[in-house]
């Protein structure tokens, strides 16, 4: 069970920072 928990948590994390890289991409393109 914490196993589960601590998976979802590390997926949650690794979007997180692809949404931030995404975003980053986009705003340097736009500049």
């Amino acid at each position: 069970m914490t196993e589960g928990i601590e998976y979802k948590k590390r997926r949650r994390e690794k979007r997180k920072v692809v949404a931030l890289m995404l975003s980053g991409m986009m705003i340097s393109e736009l500049h």
